[in-house]
């Protein structure tokens, strides 16, 4: 949490005739007050400081009840006006905290469609109001579980006169671009283009990639339409059309296919596996209300978690695993967040000052972190020692950490050991991980001799 003085040093700098009595419990969220607004955190909660130049417009919004029908279609995150005064602010609103923020560059092709599409359709709900986005980026959209929610309020304003809508370009290059790039066969790659923040991806790109696709796009011959209601509103059927036509083809990965003849069922049944049955046991008596499932795969493990209540994050190196967990938890309804993440190269903080986009341990920090068939991966495959394995799933873990171990006798660490690995214990896997831990229980997982370790600290 930044410190007062810090605070007071950048409402010095966006509103220099603001009066020193901040709260001391608060820290700057926002990158930059641009649009007139910033986000603050205040005690704990996340609010949004409105200046005197935008306040008039955003109380209008909820007096005449806009913004509240927009929240009521599941299209803005839960906002209500604040009691809370912050100095240099005319207005505070407050927002309701989601969970797990993931990035464009963590979604699958699928979540990035979806997101776009939502943008696009609360664009068209705010022309009917006559009123638009000032943006058209994907930075603004934040998944609450599989759904997407719009969370910048500073981005509504009034349609600008002699212009149909600006950031129709901006929208191609963060939406249409990166999928139309998806589209051609290079899903992973198209969804780290995504994390160019700045820039999004360039239509020159594009069409080296895929020029069949952004030849037939009709959304840039919109400038000569005439900028009213309904020139804008086409274009946003344009835009919604050509972003649903492309198809993201599945892409068979090494490890897409991991959970085949696995029960997928989410509720206990005669056809889980042992394990399955010892896992849901564990998780109904510790009771997380919030599981960050790391290398989850299609996340079939998180899923249980997300059915026995917890709010669920799952992060996977596959983008198969991860369209398929996405895939799961729409057609389930399931309070859980996927997420394109791979451990040896977790998205790291960025932003400037390292301020503006945090890592993903600081985003996915969870009651419960759990990690199953892992460590004999990464300790025969990438050279890891349990030393490095504690510390970084430990970083995950408010409270408890559930890991599985592959002991030496299991059939396949047993056709790995060399005489390098005599390390390669149960016994030294406990003792890294209570560096991390006060208490570890062990419990039975399945093929036999694997085990459950739940540790706490």
């Amino acid at each position: 949490m930044a410190s007062n003085s810090r605070l007071e040093k950048y409402l010095r700098y966006f509103l220099p005739n603001h009066r020193p009595d901040i709260r001391v419990e608060s820290a700057i969220l926002s990158a930059t007050m641009l649009d007139g607004t910033m986000l603050i955190s205040v005690d704990g909660k996340l609010c949004r400081g409105i200046s005197a130049r935008r306040s008039g417009l955003y109380r209008d919004l909820f007096q005449r009840g806009v913004l509240d029908r927009l929240i009521d279609k599941r299209l803005l995150v839960e906002t209500a006006l604040s009691d809370t005064r912050i100095a240099g602010f005319d207005t505070v609103v407050e927002h309701r905290r989601i969970p797990f923020v993931s990035y464009p560059n963590e979604w699958c092709p699928a979540m990035l469609r979806d997101a776009g599409l939502h943008l696009l359709h609360l664009q068209r709900e705010l022309l009917r109001e006559d009123l638009q986005l000032h943006d058209g980026h994907s930075w603004n959209i934040v998944f609450d579980g599989p759904e997407p929610r719009f969370v910048d309020l500073g981005s509504i304003t009034t349609p600008v006169a002699g212009e149909v809508w600006a950031a129709a370009q901006e929208f191609a290059r963060y939406f249409l671009h990166p999928l139309a790039v998806a589209s051609a066969g290079f899903p992973r790659e198209a969804m780290r283009l995504c994390g160019d923040y700045l820039n999004g991806v360039s239509e020159e790109f594009t069409a080296a990639i895929c020029p069949d696709i952004v030849r037939a796009w009709r959304h840039r011959n919109f400038q000569g339409t005439e900028a009213n209601t309904d020139g804008r509103l086409k274009l946003v059927d344009v835009l919604t059309e050509e972003l649903s036509a492309l198809q993201i083809p599945r892409r068979t990965t090494e490890w897409s296919e991991y959970y085949n003849g696995t029960p997928t069922g989410i509720d206990p049944s005669n056809a889980w596996r042992p394990k399955q049955h010892s896992f849901y046991s564990i998780l109904t008596k510790v009771k997380p209300q919030s599981v960050v499932d790391v290398a989850s795969n299609r996340g079939i493990y998180g899923q249980i978690a997300a059915r026995l209540g917890a709010r669920v994050a799952v992060i996977d190196r596959d983008e198969a695993a991860i369209a398929d967990c996405y895939d799961d938890a729409v057609t389930h309804g399931l309070t859980l967040t996927p997420a394109i993440v791979d451990l040896l190269d977790p998205t790291p903080a960025r932003g400037m000052n390292f301020a503006w986009f945090p890592s993903i341990q600081d985003r996915f920090h969870a009651d419960l972190a759990m990690a199953l068939a892992l460590v004999h991966h990464l300790v025969f495959k990438y050279s890891l020692n349990f030393e490095q394995i504690a510390g970084a799933l430990a970083g995950f873990a408010k409270k408890w950490l559930l890991i599985e171990f592959i002991p030496r006798e299991d059939r396949f660490v047993s056709t790995w050991l060399t005489p390098d690995h005599d390390w390669y214990t149960q016994s030294n896997f406990l003792a890294a991980l209570r560096v991390h831990f006060r208490n570890i229980t062990v419990h039975d997982s399945d093929p036999a001799p694997r085990v459950f370790m739940l540790c706490e600290r």
